[in-house]
């Protein structure tokens, strides 16, 4: 949290994703900077200035792009858990640093498709959206800024704890349902394997934005965002097995982490508290929304979150009244 915090003291706003450092709306530099996640603006603050100097030239004189391989992505321990035994300096992907640290989507994956310029309910997402403390109305001490997320370790894994992905094979879903019966059909007794259909791709250039975890450069939830419409230590699922833009958007991740029993998360006040998996969530609960890729009606619902106190926990301004001890 401290990379972030430092960042809103400087320029009075958290860190987005695909924005610039600070804030500046017409700072908009194509596909480069829609790439970029909030990670990245936070390395200045984390011991990572010569990193973020060396992204920064790339891209405003070579056009570094963000998936290629490039020193300044790789080895920065600051976001690795020692808890997780794939977390590494360099990942399968371009040799990218692996993360383990996830942000706050909020409670609804009707609000995490590629438009820019929306938000999400959670306190990161989307491109060029940035908040600040003020933001933050439902209270900085009970809202989730970021938690914990596994590491793909091989694909086709299939423990949920290392971010492997259970496909849903419709063409949509959006209840926390319909993600439990893709990774644990009826009749499943052990959660600690997945039992349903899990994304069995190898990790390639393709493909590498589908996992959990691959790298702490690219900007999408699938990778380094959760949801808080699933327990934390829920399943994570992914949309159909293709490899496309939109099965990569249109997803269903949680929290989780190789601790046992929960996760850590960070509050939008600085604060560190351990949340138990145990935690009030509704899974009967259903939020409607738009429909998959219909950017056009777009319209954010701001009233209070159907997902229990997890979920509450996850808005930043839809008036809830809840607080964890």
């Amino acid at each position: 949290m401290l990379g972030f915090h430092n960042h809103h003291d400087t320029y009075g706003v958290f860190p987005n994703t695909s924005g610039r450092m600070g804030k500046d709306d017409d700072q908009v530099q194509g596909n480069e900077w829609a790439a970029l996640s909030a990670f990245v603006f936070t390395l200045p603050f984390l011991e990572g200035t010569a990193n973020y100097e060396q992204i920064m030239t790339g891209i405003t004189t070579a056009g570094l792009a963000f998936n290629g391989q490039h020193p300044a992505y790789s080895n920065l321990q600051q976001f690795a858990c020692p808890s997780d035994g794939n977390a590494k300096g360099q990942g399968p992907f371009s040799e990218h640093q692996t993360t383990n640290y996830a942000l706050n989507w909020g409670d609804s994956n009707y609000y995490i498709g590629e438009a820019p310029f929306q938000r999400t309910r959670g306190l990161f997402g989307k491109r060029f959206v940035w908040h600040s403390m003020a933001s933050v109305t439902d209270g900085t001490s009970n809202t989730l800024a970021l938690s914990e997320t596994g590491v793909i370790d091989v694909a086709g894994s299939q423990n949920p704890k290392a971010g492997a992905l259970a496909v849903f094979g419709d063409s949509w879903f959006g209840t926390p349902q319909q993600c439990l019966s893709a990774a644990w059909p009826a009749g499943t007794t052990d959660r600690s394997q997945y039992t349903g259909t899990v994304r069995t791709r190898a990790i390639g250039s393709a493909d590498w934005a589908s996992y959990r975890g691959i790298s702490f450069v690219w900007a999408e939830a699938i990778n380094q965002g959760f949801l808080a419409m699933l327990p934390p230590n829920g399943p994570n699922c992914l949309e159909n097995d293709a490899a496309s833009a939109l099965s990569r958007v249109y997803a269903m991740v949680s929290a989780g982490s190789y601790h046992p029993g929960g996760v850590n998360a960070g509050f939008v006040d600085g604060s560190v508290r351990f949340i138990s998996e145990t935690i009030r969530t509704d899974l009967s609960a259903w939020r409607p929304g738009t429909e998959e890729g219909d950017d056009t009606a777009y319209l954010l619902d701001l009233s209070p979150s159907p997902y229990g106190v997890w979920g509450a926990l996850s808005t930043i301004d839809a008036g809830e009244t809840v607080s964890l001890p």
